[in-house]
C-alpha cells in the first residue's frame, strides 16, 4: 500500500467517526489532509456536503498543493521540507500565495533509526527516510533565517520544523531555538506515532508545557512498530480518543492523520 493513499484512511475514518456520532468537532476545522497524491480527482471527495466544513488546512509535503485545492475550499500551507526543494520554495512560496508555511520534516531523526526502517518497509516514500535526515539544529536555524523569516513580514504565519515523538525531538527543537534568536515562530509541529493514545496525549501536553505555543500535530497515526496490525475497532478506539482530547485542547490548532 502507498504513502499516497494511506493518510486518507485515517482522514476517512475520522470522517466516519464524526458522522457516526462516536467523537465530535468543533466549527474551528482543526481537521486537516496532508495529500501526498499526485492524482488530485478525489480530493473532493473530502468536501461533501456532509463533511465541507470539517477539513480546512492541506498540505502535500512540499511548496506545492493540488490544483484544485483552493476552489474545493482548502487552505494549502506549503511546506520548506528540506535543502532539496529551497529553490521551488523560492519561486512559489511568496506575498499571497498561502498565508501559513510549515517548516522542515522530522530532521531530529538519524538514518538508520529503526522508526524510520519499519516505516520504510512499510511505504513507498517517506518524507524523513534513511539518508534523508541528520539537518542539525544549528543548520536548520541558518536556514530558517534566510528562507522561512522572512515571509513574516510577508503576512505569513510560520510554524516550526516538525519534529517527532522519538527521544531526539524535543531536545531538537529546544536546540533549534536556541541557535535561531532571531526567529519568529508562532506555533510547533509534532509528530507521533504509536499504539497508545493516553502517550500520545502526554505528549502533546509536554510539547505545550516545553515550548508554551500552539500545536500542529502534522502527522500521527497508529502504528505498532513491532509488526502487528491492528483490527479497524482498534483503530477507530485510538483515533476517537486522540481526536476528542485535541478537539478539547484549546492549544492544539490543527492536526494531519498519517497512514503508517
Amino acid at each position: 500500500m502507498l504513502l499516497k493513499t494511506l493518510p486518507l484512511i485515517y482522514v476517512s475514518a475520522i470522517l466516519a467517526l464524526v458522522s457516526d456520532g462516536a467523537i465530535a468537532v468543533s466549527a474551528n476545522q482543526k481537521v486537516g489532509i496532508a495529500w501526498a497524491n499526485s492524482d488530485v480527482s478525489g480530493l473532493h471527495n473530502f468536501k461533501t456536503a456532509n463533511n465541507g466544513t470539517l477539513l480546512r488546512s492541506l498540505y502535500s509535503w512540499g511548496p506545492t498543493f493540488p490544483s484544485n485545492a483552493k476552489s474545493l475550499g482548502f487552505k494549502p500551507v506549503p511546506m520548506l521540507w528540506g535543502t532539496s526543494q529551497i529553490a521551488s520554495f523560492q519561486s512559489l512560496v511568496v506575498e499571497g500565495y498561502a498565508d501559513t508555511v510549515l517548516g522542515f520534516n522530522e530532521y531530529d531523526r538519524p538514518s538508520g533509526d529503526p522508526m524510520i526502517s519499519r516505516l520504510t518497509n512499510m511505504i513507498s516514500r517517506r518524507p524523513n527516510e534513511a539518508g534523508q535526515s541528520s539537518l542539525s539544529a544549528a543548520a536548520a536555524a541558518s536556514l530558517w533565517l534566510q528562507y522561512i523569516q522572512p515571509l513574516k513580514s510577508k503576512g505569513y504565519k510560520l510554524i516550526s520544523p516538525a519534529v517527532s515523538n522519538a527521544p531526539s525531538g524535543i531536545t531538537w527543537l529546544k536546540d533549534f531555538f536556541t541557535f535561531c534568536g532571531g526567529c519568529t515562530v508562532d506555533s510547533v509541529a509534532l509528530h507521533w506515532f504509536g499504539t497508545s493514545s493516553s502517550s500520545m496525549t502526554s505528549y502533546i501536553s509536554q510539547f505545550h508545557n516545553t515550548f508554551g505555543k500552539p500545536i500542529w500535530v502534522t502527522e500521527f497515526a497508529y502504528e505498532d512498530f513491532s509488526g502487528g496490525t491492528p483490527t479497524q475497532a482498534v483503530v477507530n478506539t485510538f483515533m476517537a480518543q486522540v481526536v476528542t482530547f485535541m478537539e478539547a485542547s484549546s492549544y492544539v490548532e490543527t492536526y494531519f492523520a498519517f497512514g503508517s
